[in-house]
C-alpha cells in the first residue's frame, strides 16, 4: 500500500489538495483499509501528505519555498558528507566514482553527437540515465562519509523533491 501510494505521488497521479480516501485506495490496491491507513500515516510522518484535523489526509500543495528548503537541507548535508568523505574515502569508492564520471562523460558525448532534435522517448531515456548516475554518484560520496543517517536523510529529501518538484509552479 505504501509503495503504491508513494508512486502515485511521485508520478503526479494525486494532485495537490487531493483528499486521500482509505476506502478508495484500498479498493484500487485490492486490500483492506488497514494497510492503506498505515501507509498514509507513514507518508504523513515522512512529510509527503498532510493531516487536517477533522478532514483527513491530503496531498500537500508545495510552494517554491518548500522546494528551496529541501535543497538547502540537502546542500548542508551533502557538503558536510563530501568533506567527511574526503578524509576517509577508500579505493573502491574512488573506483565507483570514476565509473560514474565516465558514464556522465559518455552521456554528454551522446548529447553532443546528436543531429537534430532527439525524439522525446530518446531524450527521456538519456535524462533517466543521467539522473540514475547522479543519484549513484551522490550516494557513493554519502556512503564514503560513513554516516548512514546522512545517506537516509538525503534519500528522503530526494524523494520529497521529486514529489514536490512535480507540483511547484503548476498550481
Amino acid at each position: 500500500a505504501y509503495r503504491h501510494i508513494f508512486e502515485k505521488l511521485v508520478h503526479g497521479d494525486l494532485a495537490p489538495g487531493a483528499r486521500l480516501s482509505n476506502r478508495a485506495l484500498a479498493a484500487e490496491i485490492g486490500t483492506s483499509a488497514i494497510p492503506v491507513r498505515e501507509a498514509i500515516a507513514r507518508l504523513q510522518s515522512e512529510g509527503f501528505v498532510e493531516h487536517r484535523r477533522g478532514e483527513g489526509c491530503f496531498v500537500p500543495a508545495p510552494s517554491c519555498e518548500d522546494l528551496f528548503e529541501i535543497y538547502d537541507l540537502r546542500k548542508a548535508i551533502e557538503c558536510h558528507a563530501a568533506a567527511k568523505a574526503a578524509e576517509s574515502i577508500n579505493d573502491k569508492a574512488i573506483a565507483d566514482r570514476d565509473v560514474c564520471l565516465a558514464r556522465f562523460a559518455s552521456i554528454l558525448d551522446e548529447l553532443k553527437n546528436q543531429t537534430g532534435k532527439a525524439a522525446p522517448r530518446h531524450r527521456s531515456t538519456i535524462w533517466k540515465r543521467w539522473t540514475e548516475t547522479e543519484v549513484e554518484f551522490h550516494d557513493i560520496i554519502l556512503r564514503a562519509a560513513g554516516n548512514r543517517r546522512a545517506l537516509d536523510s538525503v534519500r528522503a529529501l530526494r524523494a520529497m523533491s521529486r514529489v514536490f518538484g512535480r507540483h511547484v509552479g503548476r498550481q
